[in-house]
């Protein structure tokens, strides 16, 4: 079987300690070649991951003849014209995510997939774990058979604190140099119509836009992947240490809680779902942590009032995440994350951060 030759761009934090690896484990892929801008960190880590080729910029591997796809682990404000400039080099591409600022940026991304015919994946890697694929199970199933009724509210929530990296530094060393960060194309700095106190900062996490979309995608994200792409913005509060935001999905009224940290295991994370006969608990594990899932609990109502806590396999999102993009790539499996699904997470933060506007609760 011709394996899939792949590029990765970037040589950070989550490259060292996730995407390359992972890539590496995935069957039917070959990952020969890195780009960094930085010289001693990119030997470095092509030494470690024994990648046999380098380049010192994106545009020279996207303009490589014999890669097939390209792991694009940059910051969001640098993912449209390297994405893009993928993508127009006949490049299937996963994107770390957010995969934008802005909806305008998103937008110009998913349609060069289209037009160049090309994967476009986007890491929430929370949809790859196996607890949240259960729980998806589970939902579809819900919503099928009716038997826990309508959706009434939701609530997914985020404060920041805990050890999230699990300690992972204790296996894999992050390999770090003194160089400055090279050139890259900061082709989004957020939306046009952002007010201009919210544009301080950007692009960093002083900006309370960028750190919500940066982070807090992975909540946005989780929410449409169970509810859908049809809401309302009804209330937006960023003017305090923990940040308020309503939806309205359908008939149902669902809030997200974001914030600063909190003494913590890991993040304080998760989501609820409540039914009018039942409820479903999803418990996300710290993100860097190995071999681990989702924690889910079920409780249904009726005659026989029982409370489950379906399990999923000891695996990391990571690494199946990296599968599957290996597998969408070799058309064997259909995209979870796709850059067309990935516009709506911009569309939803977008609402978010308008309606905060119209109240003046920034």
């Amino acid at each position: 079987m011709k394996k899939v030759r792949l590029g990765i761009v970037g040589a950070g934090f989550m490259a060292q300690a996730a995407h390359i690896h992972c890539l590496q484990l995935a069957e039917g892929a070959e990952v020969v070649a890195l780009a960094s801008a930085r010289p001693k960190l990119r030997e470095a880590v092509a030494r470690r991951f024994n990648l046999p080729i380098q380049y010192g910029s994106w545009s020279d591997l996207a303009a490589a003849q014999d890669l097939d796809a390209v792991a694009v682990l940059l910051p969001p404000e640098y993912n449209p014209d390297v994405v893009c400039g993928m993508l127009d080099a006949g490049k299937h591409v996963l994107a770390e995510k957010p995969m934008a600022l802005s909806l305008a940026s998103a937008k110009r991304m998913a349609e060069a997939a289209e037009r160049n015919d090309r994967v476009l994946m986007i890491g929430f890697m929370k949809r790859y774990d196996t607890g949240i694929e259960r729980a998806k199970q589970f939902w579809n199933e819900i919503v099928a058979e009716g038997g826990m009724g309508d959706l009434i509210c939701a609530r997914a929530w985020c404060l920041l604190g805990g050890n999230w990296t699990s300690n992972q530094h204790l296996l894999v060393p992050i390999l770090r140099t003194d160089e400055p960060q090279g050139p890259k194309p900061v082709a989004d700095l957020g939306p046009d119509w952002l007010p201009e106190k919210l544009r301080e900062g950007m692009p960093s996490f002083q900006s309370p836009y960028y750190a919500f979309n940066h982070v807090h995608s992975h909540n946005v994200n989780l929410l449409r992947y169970f509810l859908g792409n049809e809401w309302e913005v009804t209330y937006a509060d960023f003017r305090y240490r923990s940040k308020l935001v309503h939806l309205r999905f359908g008939d149902a009224l669902v809030h997200i809680e974001v914030g600063e940290g909190t003494s913590a295991y890991a993040f304080e994370e998760g989501m609820k779902l409540f039914f009018q006969r039942g409820w479903m608990e999803i418990l996300p594990p710290p993100p860097m942590l190995m071999q681990g899932a989702a924690q889910i609990r079920i409780y249904r109502d009726g005659e026989l009032m029982e409370l489950t806590q379906p399990m999923g396999d000891w695996d990391w999102a990571f690494r199946r995440q990296a599968q599957h993009f290996v597998d969408c790539v070799l058309g064997k499996a259909e995209l979870r994350s796709s850059g067309a699904d990935g516009v709506h997470d911009l569309r939803l933060v977008e609402d978010i951060f308008r309606k905060a506007a119209e109240l003046g609760t920034i």
